[in-house]
């Protein structure tokens, strides 16, 4: 989690900019300026989309190292947070290729209000908090 708010904080195109210079050139009206914003929209979101998707190839790299050692208690939180990441990134790469081939400025906001999913996020806070908590209590990180 900390790569991709890391990502987000280093880089607030991976938020805003995108977007913001696509309905700069949008609200404009001139067919040209918008074909171009359209193309160049495209391309721009594929490429943030590879380099936001890296921080949940680390996420999932670590979590690979830490179910190596983890206890009985442990791996099953392990493996359910691992899951929903890749439920995450699947859905963000399938919502992204919809785009790509979607003209509707509509659709391709609806798609991309799907990916958060709120009730994801809330489980992955939580069950993130459970590791946690699980890890400190493992290796007495608060009785020392």
């Amino acid at each position: 989690m900390d790569e991709i708010i890391f990502n987000m904080r280093t880089d607030p195109q991976m938020t805003y900019g995108i977007g913001n210079e696509f309905m700069e050139e949008m609200l404009t009206g001139d067919e040209i300026r918008i074909n171009n914003a359209l193309l160049k929209f495209n391309s721009d979101l594929l490429e943030k989309t590879k380099k936001s998707l890296q921080p949940m190839m680390i996420v999932n790299q670590e979590l690979n190292k830490l179910k190596l050692v983890a206890s009985n208690k442990l791996l099953p939180k392990l493996n359910d947070y691992k899951r929903i990441v890749n439920d995450f990134t699947n859905d963000y790469q399938t919502v992204l290729n919809r785009m790509s081939n979607s003209n509707s400025l509509e659709q391709n906001a609806n798609e991309l209000k799907s990916i958060g999913q709120v009730e994801r996020g809330n489980q992955m806070t939580e069950l993130w908090q459970e590791i946690e908590q699980l890890r400190r209590d493992e290796i007495d990180y608060y009785k020392k």
